[in-house]
């Protein structure tokens, strides 16, 4: 049985020492006491307080690493969908609020044009040139065409 217990028997030894068990009811429940005492020893060797405390710190460890990792991947999360708000916003903002465009063409019979615009500067165009401009300026930021 020691070495059942160590798991050392070979296929032959272990029919055998199945054999002597289910020979007698008293084999058996000796077989059964005998089990119940390895298990109790190997229960008591690992049962300590310094057993213990090690296995709870190790739980621990994986707990405290699965939060901050859920943690991290909730940040992300958040942060994407944050981009993608932001993203749509301003492309929706500038998609929407560019403005009209008023466009100036110097016809074949002039030579010169000259505009004054809404912002104060001043633009020349030569013949057969057209200017495009935002009808409203906004936030100090023009673009001609």
């Amino acid at each position: 049985m020691v070495k059942y217990f160590s798991q050392q028997l070979s296929v032959n030894e272990r029919q055998k020492l199945e054999e002597w068990r289910i020979a007698s009811a008293e084999n058996s429940q000796l077989f059964a006491e005998v089990s119940k005492l390895k298990i109790l020893k190997e229960y008591t060797k690992y049962n300590t307080v310094a057993e213990n405390s090690l296995a709870l710190f190790r739980v621990q460890k994986k707990i405290r690493s699965r939060t901050s990792l859920y943690r991290f991947r909730n940040i992300l999360k958040y942060a994407a969908v944050a981009v993608i708000i932001i993203s749509l916003s301003l492309f929706a903002w500038t998609r929407f609020t560019a403005g009209k465009y008023t466009t100036i063409v110097v016809a074949g019979n002039e030579s010169v044009k000259k505009l004054d615009l809404e912002d104060g500067s001043t633009v020349w165009l030569a013949q057969f040139q057209n200017f495009g401009y935002p009808s409203r300026f906004h936030l100090n930021i023009v673009r001609f065409h």
